[in-house]
């Protein structure tokens, strides 16, 4: 998807939220914190995913694989995107 579809899709979405994190928090926590944030119940959590919206549009998905990484692994930086989504949706 180009990046100004990225934009526009993300313009739409339903829900915005701005978290602060640090640059030292694993991606196991940080994805904890957006669950929190989301007031997401726990019998849903594992069903829930968590992409990253890449500069050049593309999406990566921060799954198990990765969450002993810190954020900083992935380059996160001020005004990086995500987006969470039900597996399946």
């Amino acid at each position: 998807m180009p990046p100004e579809q990225v934009e526009d899709y993300l313009r739409r979405c339903d829900a915005d939220t701005s978290l602060r994190v640090l640059s030292t928090m694993t991606v196991r926590a940080f994805r904890l914190k957006i669950l929190k944030s989301y007031k997401i119940p726990k019998a849903q959590q594992n069903s829930m995913r968590v992409w990253m919206i890449l500069p050049d549009g593309h999406c990566v998905e921060l799954d198990e694989e990765y969450a002993g990484r810190d954020l900083s692994w992935w380059g996160i930086e001020d005004g990086t995107s995500f987006v969470l989504a039900e597996n399946g949706s």
